[in-house]
């Protein structure tokens, strides 16, 4: 089930990118950023064992979509869960390897944080609705050439 859900986290993150014009996936595996960063999509656990999902722009210098699901807790105890992925509605920028981005979405505020090293990403991100907060949650993402090349590793980062 887990497989599952990443592969839909990160066919969302895909689906967002080429809705938005902001295509970034297949193609090309080489990059012309200084940094070298490979295109296209990643995907990949969070702590929470929910997933992550982002794609890289073909010229390797932005983040065209990105779609993630978390989990919260609220203060009377009980779990929230995001029902659908969520991510920014347009590209973040890759200074250096690294992007930073908020946003809202689902009745939630948003942050996530990440870098790029040997071929892969990690970083943190957190919600946070009126009532119940996510707390930090880590995060990594490989290469995938589809949606259905994604390991079911374990979340803990």
């Amino acid at each position: 089930m887990r497989n599952f859900a990443l592969r839909r986290i990160l066919a969302t993150a895909v689906a967002l990118a080429a809705a938005s014009g902001f295509a970034g996936c297949g193609g090309s595996s080489g990059s012309s950023s200084a940094s070298s960063i490979t295109p296209g999509p990643y995907g990949g656990p969070t702590s929470q064992g929910e997933g992550v999902g982002i794609v890289v722009a073909k010229d390797g210098k932005s983040v065209s979509a990105i779609a993630v699901k978390l989990s919260y807790s609220c203060p009377n105890g009980a779990t929230e869960k995001d029902g659908s992925p969520s991510g920014p509605t347009s590209p973040v920028s890759l200074g250096g390897g690294s992007f930073s981005a908020s946003w809202s979405a689902h009745g939630a505020a948003y942050k996530m944080s990440g870098a790029y090293r040997n071929g892969s990403f990690t970083g943190s991100l957190s919600g946070a609705s009126a009532k119940c907060q996510s707390g930090k949650v880590n995060w990594s993402a490989t290469a995938s050439t589809g949606t259905s090349k994604r390991s079911a590793t374990s979340g803990g980062a």
